[in-house]
């Protein structure tokens, strides 16, 4: 009788990996359903949130400093980038 991998140790055999289902395998079909469904959920409370006085404000703020952080890397990576040019030349 053929034991199959991974029986002697005990741990559980697993099936081939998920690239090589079926594209219609009915768990592939319900995880792209369930991710949708999360997508749509959060653009639904993302869209809502403006109408409330609470959360409008705090959306405003968080694209704001969304923008800031991004200002802050682009400026970070031009400034490091340039330091790392003129340590590598000066060796």
């Amino acid at each position: 009788m053929a034991s199959r991998p991974g029986s002697e140790t005990g741990m559980p055999v697993l099936g081939p990996a998920r690239f090589e289902w079926q594209p219609n395998d009915p768990e592939i079909v319900s995880d792209v359903l369930f991710a949708i469904a999360n997508v749509i959920s959060i653009a639904r409370t993302t869209y809502l949130m403006p109408a409330f006085e609470v959360l409008g404000p705090l959306q405003i703020s968080l694209g704001r400093m969304i923008g800031d952080i991004t200002r802050f890397l682009v400026l970070f990576t031009l400034v490091s980038t340039s330091l790392r040019s003129d340590t590598h030349e000066r060796r």
